[in-house]
């Protein structure tokens, strides 16, 4: 279960900072 969320966690991270990225080009 922990996991799960971690993993939720880590793609909304990366999700994040590929909209930040893309904002800044």
């Amino acid at each position: 279960m922990i996991i799960f969320y971690w993993k939720l966690l880590f793609n909304v991270l990366v999700l994040l900072t590929y909209m930040v990225v893309d904002i800044s080009e």
